[in-house]
């Protein structure tokens, strides 16, 4: 896509491999280890890192912040920029989802 001028957004980092639910309408929640989510879920992003534009995912990661989605974290994005190793510009998803209720937890 660079070589062809148009600027790629990787999706949905830190990922929604493990949701059940649409965060259109509710927040999902992960429960998942950092050891688990770093063999699994978070190899897509880190394999990445290289794209210059990231969406961050509205999705609550209790391992890490158990009330605030992974959007508005700011323990989730510093978990992006030293665990997964980004440095790209990160935009959040849609401020009108369900997801973002306002109130932390939502669902």
């Amino acid at each position: 896509m660079l070589e062809t001028g148009e600027i790629p957004v990787m999706k949905h980092i830190p990922g929604y491999g493990r949701v059940t639910v649409d965060p259109h309408f509710t927040c999902p929640v992960v429960d998942a280890s950092l050891e688990d989510l770093m063999a699994t879920d978070f190899v897509p992003f880190i394999q990445l890192k290289d794209t210059p534009r990231a969406m961050v995912a509205h999705l609550i990661f209790t391992a890490f912040d158990a009330e605030r989605p992974a959007s508005v974290s700011p323990t989730i994005c510093e978990l992006i920029r030293n665990d997964l190793d980004y440095d790209g510009v990160l935009i959040t998803d849609c401020l009108s989802m369900e997801a973002l209720s306002g109130t932390g937890r939502s669902g």
